[in-house]
C-alpha cells in the first residue's frame, strides 16, 4: 500500500485453521498478521497482473506470428 492511500476498512470471515496459519506465519515472519495479510494479497495480485499480462502478451505474438509468418 502506497504511503499516500486512504486504507479502506473491510472485514474478512476466516476458517479457524486459516487463521490459525496466518498467525503462525506472520509470527514467523516477525510481522502482525494484519501486515502478513496484507502483503499476501498484494503480492497476490501482482502475480496474477503479471499472468494476465503474460497471456495478452503471448496472444499478441502468436497473431503477429499468424499475420506476418
Amino acid at each position: 500500500m502506497q504511503a499516500a492511500e486512504k486504507p479502506v476498512p473491510t472485514s474478512l470471515k476466516l476458517p479457524a485453521a486459516v487463521k490459525r496459519d496466518i498467525d503462525e506465519a506472520a509470527r514467523a515472519a516477525g510481522t502482525s498478521s494484519h501486515a502478513y495479510m496484507i502483503d499476501v494479497l498484494q503480492k497476490a495480485v501482482e502475480r496474477q497482473r503479471l499472468r494476465d499480462q503474460f497471456q495478452r502478451d503471448a496472444m499478441d505474438a502468436e497473431q503477429e506470428m499468424l499475420r506476418t509468418g
